[in-house]
C-alpha cells in the first residue's frame, strides 16, 4: 500500500502543471458548467464529493476530488474574468458569477416528480400536473427562442410574463409546489440568462451533469 500511495503522489506532482493548463484553457472559454456529486475518494482530504469544470465549446473538463460540498471548491475552479458560469441553484454557486445561468431541467425534474408523486392525493396531484405542462411549454417555448433571432428587451420581458404566470400562487397548491414556485419566481432573472448570450449560453446545465458520469 506505501509503495502504491508513493506511485500515485510523484504521478500526481507529474500531471499537476497540465491539469492547471487545462483548467486555464476551460477559464478561457465563453461560458463555464459547473456541478458536484458525492464520490468516494480514498484518503480525500476535504470530504467525499467530486467537483466538475467544463466549457461550453469543448469537451475538455476538470475535477476535484476528496472535497468538502463548500464554496471554496467553485473558487479554485472559477475564474474572475470572463465570469458565466451555468449550474443548478445550490447555495455554493449564489454570487460566484457576474452572469449566471441556472438550469431548467432541474425545476423540470422537480415539477415531473411532484406531478407523479404517490404521496399525494389525487386531487393535489392534478394541480401539480397542471403546473408541470405550464412550466414544460414555458421551458419549450425557450428552446425554440434561442435557437432564432429574436429583440432582447422584447422577449426578456415576454418570459418574465410566462415565469410569474405559472409560478403564482393559487389556492390549493401543495405545500412542495409553493416552495418550487417561490424559490424559481425568486431566481427568475437568472433562469433567462440565457437571453443575454444567444448561442453562448444553454438553458441546462446537461453537459456538467454528462461529465460526472465518466467518474
Amino acid at each position: 500500500d506505501g509503495e502504491i500511495v508513493k506511485i500515485l503522489k510523484k504521478e500526481a506532482d507529474n500531471l499537476r502543471p497540465l491539469f492547471e493548463r487545462l483548467k486555464k484553457r476551460i477559464q478561457k472559454q465563453p461560458a463555464k458548467h459547473y456541478d458536484e456529486t458525492s464520490w468516494k475518494v480514498r484518503g480525500g482530504t476535504q470530504g467525499n464529493f467530486a467537483w466538475i469544470m467544463t466549457g461550453t465549446e469543448s469537451p475538455e473538463a476538470v475535477f476535484l476530488l476528496g472535497r468538502s460540498r463548500g464554496k471554496g471548491n467553485i473558487d479554485k475552479l472559477n475564474s474572475k474574468s470572463n465570469n458565466i458560469g451555468i449550474s443548478d441553484d445550490y447555495g455554493a454557486y449564489k454570487k460566484q458569477f457576474e452572469n449566471h445561468q441556472l438550469c431548467w431541467a432541474h425545476p423540470h425534474r422537480k415539477w415531473r416528480d411532484l406531478s407523479e408523486s404517490g404521496e399525494l392525493k389525487e386531487e393535489s396531484r392534478n394541480i401539480c400536473l397542471k403546473s408541470f405542462e405550464q412550466i414544460s411549454a414555458v421551458y419549450h417555448d425557450l428552446e425554440q427562442t434561442i435557437k432564432t433571432e429574436f429583440d432582447h428587451q422584447k422577449t426578456h420581458d415576454l418570459f418574465i410574463d410566462k415565469i410569474s404566470s405559472f409560478t403564482k400562487a393559487n389556492e390549493g397548491d401543495p405545500l412542495k409546489l409553493k416552495k418550487l414556485k417561490e424559490s424559481f419566481l425568486k431566481n427568475k432573472e437568472k433562469y433567462l440568462t440565457c437571453l443575454k448570450f444567444p448561442g453562448i449560453v444553454p438553458l441546462d446545465n446537461k453537459k456538467a451533469e454528462r461529465g460526472l458520469r465518466h467518474l
